[in-house]
């Protein structure tokens, strides 16, 4: 009986030791690695403020924040009568990446109602900014950029009645110190009450007339009236550019110069 027991036991020992053997001959099954890479996103957009209004065309623009995390291959502005525009809508393409950019708003009706959103896409999507509501001018109103008694119109006060014409052309390169005598001399249109602008009439110009591409001017410094009282012998004038650049020149240099007047 003893013997039997015995043989029993070895027969246990040695049937787990062979599945021991079998376990052990198994090869090991890799884990799966753990993503740690970041999740891309849609990119984050904001739409920027309207300006210049007119009957049939708009300012506007947006500012892409955030990439998310994939570069930004296009943005710009979308529009259309409906209320939130996508891409398959009119748009502007402004380029590529992050920062804030500028558009027109063209094509558009007097005296309708349209809805304006940024957009940026990277390869997830496309993103939306914040809708912009713009009711474009009725026509039976003066607006910026309308050719109106002798000039172009660059700025309207509240009324919308009374405000500042540009002539539509260069009056020549001159000396500051001439600047202002050939503004009076012109007479356009049958109007003589030009002058020469201040420092703060000629960036209206810039920002109104000249980013629009209204007013046929050139890429160059413009002087204007205004004389600078820190620095002797200088004057302030301003860079039509991609950027605004307000700084004093010699008043012995020659600029560009554009009369203004008020109506």
């Amino acid at each position: 009986m003893k013997r039997k027991y015995t043989i029993w036991i070895y027969a246990v020992i040695l049937l787990t030791l062979v599945n021991a053997c079998k376990k052990e001959d198994q090869p090991v099954q890799p884990t799966q690695p753990i993503d740690t890479s970041p999740k891309v996103k849609i990119p984050v957009v904001s739409t920027s403020a309207l300006s210049n209004v007119s009957p049939f065309d708009a300012t506007c623009g947006g500012n892409v924040i955030k990439d998310g995390g994939s570069a930004v291959t296009s943005r710009g502005l979308c529009w259309s009568g409906d209320s939130f525009p996508t891409i398959a809508d009119s748009k502007t393409i402004e380029g590529n990446g992050l920062g804030k950019f500028t558009s027109q708003v063209t094509g558009l009706h007097n005296n309708s109602l349209y809805y304006v959103r940024a957009y940026a896409t990277n390869k997830i999507g496309t993103a939306y900014g914040n809708q912009m509501v713009l009711t474009t001018v009725d026509t039976n109103y003066l607006y910026i950029g309308q050719t109106y008694k002798g000039g172009i119109i660059f700025y309207l006060d509240g009324t919308r009645k009374h405000g500042m014409d540009v002539a539509p052309y260069d009056q020549g390169i001159f000396k500051w110190s001439a600047a202002d005598s050939v503004c009076k001399a012109l007479v356009w249109n049958g109007y003589d009450d030009w002058f020469l602008p201040s420092s703060n009439e000629l960036n209206l110009m810039y920002e109104n007339l000249y980013l629009r591409n209204i007013g046929n001017f050139k890429s160059t410094i413009y002087w204007s009236s205004s004389k600078s009282g820190s620095q002797p012998g200088t004057a302030s004038g301003q860079l039509f550019g991609p950027s605004i650049h307000v700084m004093n020149y010699p008043d012995q240099d020659t600029y560009s110069v554009r009369a203004v007047r008020r109506f």
